[in-house]
């Protein structure tokens, strides 16, 4: 209202300043001519006071980030965790498991009549609906949620805008390749084979942007403080059953990150590494895909 817009914070800027003025707290020396230079387009104050009052706050604020309890860690970790495990099973059960019986039932419409009563590669009898149906859903509710813990992991080291594509494009690839295959009944049987192919691509990828989707609107909230919510998240959660045990297990591992500061040493590598692997990964699984689509089609 009326000042100047506000600058942009600049981490190295923070760090120079903090050393200035824990040298000054700590009596181990004066300012150093580096702590007076101005960096281009920095805005770094020229001379002693200006730049000890400035640092203050950023002293302080990044000193309570370091000293911050492990008990917040561990309540910030649980939430994420959570909400992957419960966005994870919601698109699981939703898109995998649902849309999967619909896809089931589109393709038994358009094929021949001799599929209907035959046992599909899965082991579940085509277009027949029985008890076995509930085993495909709490399956796809599991590999959801374990789809979700893993995106809730790593997507800060993922760029913003291309979370949603990426994670969505891979987990078409992947699942792609691993439902589409020559052998069995699925894609030799069912007709049209374009259609099933199309079909068994489109359902992991659009599970996974659900995901995406569900985690981006929930994980940045304050943990644990909208009662609803809370409640809603950790029911869907509790249905991915054995992904709260890869959540534990990756919560684990990113508390001790956090702790012990390995976090800070390697996000910046992270954030590199993450993104190539998976670009990688889903460029070698489309291949696959590709191959195999060709010589069933």
């Amino acid at each position: 209202m009326g000042g100047q817009p506000a600058r942009p914070v600049r981490v190295g800027e923070r760090l120079r300043k903090l050393e200035a003025v824990e040298r000054l707290a700590s009596g181990r020396g004066e300012l150093e001519d580096g702590d007076l230079e101005r960096d281009e387009g920095s805005g770094l104050p020229a001379h002693r006071d200006s730049l000890a009052r400035t640092a203050e706050s950023d002293y302080i604020f990044l000193f309570m980030e370091r000293s911050r309890p492990v008990r917040d860690e561990v309540r910030a970790i649980a939430w994420w965790a959570l909400v992957g495990a419960a966005a994870g099973a919601i698109a699981g059960l939703v898109v995998g498991g649902v849309g999967g019986r619909l896809a089931m039932l589109l393709l038994r419409l358009t094929s021949p009549e001799l599929v209907i009563g035959a046992t599909s590669d899965d082991g579940f009898e085509i277009g027949v609906v029985t008890t076995q149906t509930l085993g495909l859903l709490a399956g796809m509710t599991m590999l959801g949620a374990v789809n979700g813990v893993l995106y809730a992991a790593i997507r800060d080291w993922l760029p913003r805008r291309l979370r949603l594509p990426l994670w969505a494009l891979v987990a078409a690839a992947l699942g792609g390749a691993r439902i589409v295959h020559e052998d069995g009944v699925d894609f030799t049987l069912l007709e049209p084979a374009a259609l099933a192919i199309a079909l068994f691509v489109l359902l992991p990828g659009a599970a996974a942007a659900l995901v995406v989707l569900l985690v981006e609107r929930w994980i940045d909230r304050e943990p644990f403080s909208e009662r609803r919510l809370d409640v809603f998240v950790v029911v869907a959660a509790l249905c991915g059953t054995f992904a709260l045990v890869v959540g534990v297990l990756v919560g684990v591992a990113a508390l001790v990150g956090r702790v012990t500061g390995l976090n800070r040493v390697l996000r910046p590598v992270a954030r590199v590494a993450a993104p190539l692997a998976l670009v990688a990964v889903g460029v070698a699984a489309a291949v696959d895909l590709v191959g195999t689509a060709s010589r069933l089609l």
